[in-house]
């Protein structure tokens, strides 16, 4: 009995496994025939099922041909802090650097560090935990922290394009 269920688990492991590999195959397949909106869907489904760099930076680069620079710079820059490998790293570093121009930033910190970073509601979902630096679009944010045994900080984030 207990074989079975690990074998259960393996089994639907490899199965999560396949189905994210053929969604990032679907995905390129779209972003090269240049149907972004198609290749956006297959590599966020990709990304949830099994978080990794290339999605990452495909994600990137998708959201940078939607002219939606502010979360193009924000796995950009995932993927930079995700990566050892210098060639791909350099390859997320010039990414960041062709957008910095074009995207406001925030750097958002904590003491103690850890706290969870959400962004005008916290019914969105978090963005990460601090430190945290996140392309945004320009204009008033709302920047929320919460941190298990504190009480929730809240302040309001003036963005601008081209700064952090």
């Amino acid at each position: 009995m207990i074989a079975l269920w690990l074998w259960g688990i393996a089994a639907r492991a490899a199965d999560v496994g396949e189905e994210a590999d053929l969604q990032f195959q679907l995905g390129i397949r779209d972003y090269e025939a240049g149907a972004y909106l198609d290749a956006l869907g297959h590599l966020l489904q990709s990304y949830h099922l099994v978080p990794n760099r290339n999605v990452e930076f495909n994600l990137a680069r998708v959201y940078e041909e939607l002219g939606q620079l502010d979360l193009a710079w924000r796995h950009y820059h995932q993927y930079v802090e995700a990566t050892s490998d210098p060639a791909a790293r350099a390859d997320g570093e010039a990414a960041l650097a062709r957008l910095e121009k074009e995207v406001a930033r925030v750097r958002v910190t904590s003491a103690p560090p850890g706290a969870t970073v959400y962004v005008g509601r916290v019914d969105l979902g978090p963005r990460g935990q601090t430190p945290l630096t996140l392309g945004l679009p320009a204009g008033s944010r709302a920047i929320l922290l919460d941190l298990e045994g504190h009480v929730r900080a809240e302040t309001t984030a003036e963005l601008s394009v081209g700064k952090e």
